[in-house]
């Protein structure tokens, strides 16, 4: 029974196998194979670079779904399906694209499609690409190589195309903007190539590229060259080509030439002198730049008369300077020395002058400043007769013409004093410096209230044994008390040491501190504040057994700290600093006396160092005799005044003497030479 089943179903299996291959074999007798109906492209003629579309359309009586396979002879096919993009070689030929079309049962149809490239290209080349509102270039359609026929149709959204071919005229709109130019070029064979070029429509302005520079940007003039000169210089460019002009103007010198390079002639005088260049196009677009050129005129000027004649100090004024010192030249007896003071304009004409403020009795200025009420307090000493002393006086003068408006005795003792320094302080006080002597000489100090009535004094005396102390010089510190300079020696030697001492805002002393070394006599004539918030010491060093000393500076610190020292001259010759001025690159100008030249007796002495104490430049002023600077201050024009005596250039014994100097040194001729010249 069992072998019966399993016949049984062998034989039925076999039935059913039998049974499906011969469905299959009579299912694809009756498949119908897939028909192409059509293949074509997007264009079948195209210029190098371009791509096209080939689509082509088949159908399956079955609706079998149906497979579609894309083959290139060369180039490179994107896509799949019945749509794809064929990329050709970059060469002019003629290039084959086959599709095989196959349904489920591996039935298959083909179909090809030939695409030509031709050697043709373009690209739109403008006669430049930034151009002004409604003005006109020329646009160029280049083809490179291509030498058939060829048609051009050019197109514009804004603005309009004038002529045809290959060239043409672009008219921009009057909008500012970004505009669009577009050609489409056919050749015989319905070969098309379109592109288009964007055109920026803008009225720009000239661009300055390198800014406009003088040089020099400081001129130095004087009485013989009146006139001085600088090459100014400016670059720029224009974005849309334009020619640019450029025009030039002095608010007070002269331009000399035309163009992008020209030449400045400055006045003859001090000045800032503001230059300005517009620069424009030929459409009205203009930029502007301006420049400052500093004019200096330099000079010297003796005063005086037929004596003795010198300047202690100077300061500046509204419309000039105001210098004070002695005069014997115009007392009655020409012997002792009377108080002279000189108001001068920037070139050093004298304005007004005025002496002997006590009628006949010696007196003579060292300080001034100016006074709370606009005027001028002198400070100096004057004779006393009934004691054959000398008093610390002070002395108000008018701003307008130096007449004296008040006088004022700052000791009512029968002390020697004399006032060598005036500062001023808040609230129109005064601080008033010295020495004062009855026994020996104390250095002193006084605080005034802006009607010059004394507040309190101070008097120092540095070595109770006995010693001579001079203040020379006095400035507020940085914390509100006061800094003082000077010379201490003992009564029994000749050899002293430098003085600094500090006080509080109520002239109570903080510290006291000597600069020197054995064997040595150092004296301190001025003080001044650093950037660095330390004080600077002038003076001089040297040996009292031959009287040669050197120009001297201490720097220290805040709380009197040596940071450093430094002496400068001839070691064979007699040097020193009466004053200094800071520099506008930190350093500083030291000003006094030297004979080391050997160009005469003693040379006004100017050295510039920088702010660690490095010597950069010295120079000396003067003639064969002996001549030498007290005092300095800034110019108004960004130059110096130095203030002394000459005896060099005097038209008697000895002048009051003036040098304006540039930041350089730089003076104008002798005082003799233009009096001859002129």
């Amino acid at each position: 029974m069992i072998r019966k089943r399993g016949l049984f179903l062998i034989l039925s299996c076999s039935f059913l196998l039998l049974f499906s291959i011969n469905s299959r074999v009579k299912a694809k007798q009756q498949n119908h194979n897939p028909v192409i109906n059509a293949i074509y492209a997007s264009k079948e003629i195209i210029s190098k670079g371009e791509s096209v579309e080939i689509i082509v359309e088949a159908d399956d009586l079955d609706n079998d779904q149906l497979d579609y396979q894309w083959l290139a002879e060369e180039g490179q096919i994107i896509g799949t399906g019945e749509r794809i993009t064929y990329f050709p070689p970059k060469l002019k030929g003629s290039y084959k694209v086959t599709v095989i079309v196959s349904d489920k049962y591996g039935e298959n149809v083909l179909a090809t499609k030939r695409i030509d490239v031709m050697n043709l290209e373009v690209s739109l080349e403008l006669e430049r690409e930034l151009i002004h509102p409604g003005e006109r270039i020329g646009v160029t359609a280049d083809t490179g190589n291509y030498t058939g026929d060829l048609s051009y149709s050019w197109t514009t959204g804004y603005g309009s195309i004038e002529g045809q071919g290959k060239k043409v005229t672009y008219i921009a709109p009057d909008k500012e903007g970004l505009y669009n130019i577009r050609v489409s070029i056919r050749d015989r064979q319905g070969v098309e190539l379109r592109t288009s070029i964007t055109v920026e429509v803008r009225n720009y302005l000239p661009k300055v590229v390198k800014k406009l520079v003088a040089k020099p940007r400081s001129i130095t003039i004087d009485d013989k060259h009146r006139v001085g000169k600088a090459t100014l210089n400016i670059s720029a460019i224009d974005f849309n080509d334009d020619k640019l002009a450029y025009v030039w103007s002095a608010d007070e010198g002269k331009i000399i030439g035309q163009g992008a390079r020209v030449t400045y002639l400055s006045p003859t005088y001090s000045t800032t002198d503001s230059v300005e260049v517009k620069i424009s196009d030929s459409y009205g677009g203009e930029v502007s730049q301006r420049i400052d050129i500093n004019v200096i005129k330099v000079w010297q000027r003796s005063y005086g008369g037929i004596a003795y004649d010198a300047f202690e100090a100077i300061t500046n004024r509204e419309d000039g300077y105001l210098a004070v010192g002695y005069t014997t030249s115009f007392n009655k007896d020409w012997v002792y020395p009377s108080g002279y003071l000189v108001g001068i304009d920037e070139d050093g004409k004298e304005l007004f002058y005025n002496y002997d403020f006590f009628e006949g009795k010696e007196d003579l200025f060292f300080s001034v400043v100016a006074s709370n009420d606009g005027n001028y307090l002198l400070g100096g000493y004057k004779g006393n007769n009934k004691n054959l002393s000398n008093d610390g006086y002070l002395v108000k003068i008018a701003k307008k013409d130096g007449k004296k408006l008040a006088e004022y005795k700052l000791d009512n003792s029968k002390s020697n004093q004399q006032i060598y320094q005036l500062y001023s302080i808040d609230d129109g006080e005064y601080i008033a410096v010295g020495y004062s002597s009855k026994i020996g000489n104390d250095g002193y100090l006084a605080k005034l209230n802006n009607n010059n009535d004394k507040l309190l004094e101070y008097t120092y005396n540095h070595d109770p044994s006995g010693s001579n102390d001079y203040f020379n010089d006095v400035i507020a510190s940085n914390d509100g008390g006061y800094l003082l300079v000077g010379h201490t020696s003992p009564f029994d030697n000749r050899d002293g040491d430098g003085l600094l001492v500090k006080l509080d805002n109520k002239v109570k002393k903080v510290f006291a501190y000597t600069y020197g070394k054995e064997g040595l006599d150092e004296r301190f004539e001025k003080i001044m504040r650093t950037e660095d918030g330390g004080y600077l010491l002038v003076g001089a060093r040297g040996v009292t057994t031959d009287w040669l000393y050197d120009g001297y500076i201490v720097k220290v610190d805040s709380q009197g700290e040596l940071i450093f020292s430094n002496t400068y001259g001839s070691k064979k010759g007699d040097d020193g600093f009466r004053a200094v001025a800071a520099t506008d690159d930190g350093g500083y100008l030291l000003a006094g006396y030297s004979n080391s030249a050997n160009k005469g007796d003693y040379d006004a002495y100017l050295v510039k160092i920088d702010s660690q104490g490095h010597q950069e430049w010295s120079k000396l002023y003067g003639g064969i005799e002996n001549d030498e600077f007290m005092d300095i201050t800034f110019s108004n024009d960004g130059g110096y005044l130095l203030v002394g005596y000459t005896n060099s250039f005097a038209k008697g014994e000895r002048d009051a003497y003036i040098v304006k100097i540039d930041k350089e040194g730089r003076t104008g001729p002798d005082p003799d030479e233009i009096i001859l010249n002129n």
